[in-house]
């Protein structure tokens, strides 16, 4: 995000770990691998996943939806909430 100067970071490589925005230091905590197959994992753990929450709660309106990050065991279970994409302009 470098509009905000910040960058998405694990804050550990441990199952249901939380992921959180911190100042950029070019750490593996904040290097991650995208795949071809649409997952996205730390460099630091490449078993482990980039994982959308369950759980929905709203932002500073109705409109805004926030989903807490975690990372967690890839899995093929989980690929509805492991498996991310580019969103382009119609």
């Amino acid at each position: 995000m470098p509009e905000f100067d910040v960058c998405a970071q694990v804050a550990s490589t441990n199952e249901r770990s939380s992921v959180e925005l911190a100042a950029c230091d070019g750490s593996d905590a904040q290097s991650f691998v995208f795949s071809d197959e649409g997952t996205i994992t730390p460099v630091a753990a490449a078993d482990m996943c980039l994982t959308v929450g369950k759980n929905t709660r709203t932002g500073r309106s109705v409109t805004i939806q926030i989903k807490a990050l975690t990372v967690e065991t890839c899995s093929d279970a989980d690929v509805a909430t492991q498996t991310w994409g580019v969103r382009t302009a119609d």
